[in-house]
């Protein structure tokens, strides 16, 4: 009966301690998050049409002292998650889908060969040393081998001119376009690669134009814009 009794409160003091350590253990490998979305895009208007930025760490929100470095946008300077970082932060060693991969300064003129060779499709530089790139379930650790220093994927509102999203949402632009207004826009779009998002087929709210290697002119409603900016 004594060894009970001793027993019990020692379980009870070892659940406390688990339950003390538990907070302490998820913060450490909870992704490094900037508290604040600092970005020079109209928030505003983008919200009226159902686009908002994520927050993740694997967007770019990642406080400055957890950042490898930066991607220089049109509307932020989007910090960059570590490779090193990456699963834990993430919650996953592989990678799939278009992210933006930077190197050291200055790039080597080989390093853009060398991503190919591994089977990594890349198309837009983006300022001051990273590429939009196309992985193919790679694993993290392959890309460290690839001297590639931080990633990221864009986020929504980086995706997005500020003058659309105001004729949209039905505000003023700066200048007059006849073909945007509160109920839809004839746009021009930028792909990552070649191919037109899947599933654009199937929905009502937009109608292709014209299609050419990366560029494409689309008329969409309104409520296609979220879904546009969510597509790789």
């Amino acid at each position: 009966m004594q060894d009970s009794k001793v027993k019990l409160p020692l379980a009870l003091l070892i659940l406390l301690l688990i339950q003390t350590t538990a907070p302490l253990a998820s913060a450490l490998v909870s992704p490094p998050l900037n508290s604040e979305i600092v970005t020079s895009a109209d928030l505003t208007s983008l919200n009226m049409l159902g686009v908002a930025p994520s927050g993740l760490a694997e967007n770019g929100w990642v406080a400055d002292e957890f950042a490898s470095g930066q991607v220089n946008l049109l509307y932020r300077d989007a910090n960059l998650l570590s490779v090193e970082d990456w699963a834990s932060a993430i919650g996953s060693s592989t990678i799939s889908g278009w992210y933006v991969l930077s190197h050291s300064y200055p790039v080597p003129s080989e390093w853009f060969g060398q991503l190919a060779d591994a089977g990594i499709e890349c198309q837009s530089f983006l300022p001051p040393t990273s590429f939009n790139c196309k992985l193919n379930g790679h694993k993290v650790s392959s890309l460290e081998n690839l001297e590639v220093e931080g990633i990221m994927q864009l986020d929504s509102t980086d995706k997005i001119r500020d003058q659309l999203a105001i004729g949209l949402s039905g505000g003023e632009m700066d200048f007059f376009n006849p073909y945007v207004n509160e109920y839809g826009a004839l746009v021009n779009i930028v792909l990552s690669g070649n191919e037109l998002p899947e599933g654009i087929y199937q929905r009502e709210d937009i109608e292709l134009d014209s299609h050419s290697t990366r560029y494409a002119t689309l008329a969409i409603e309104a409520s296609a814009l979220p879904w546009l900016a969510q597509q790789d």
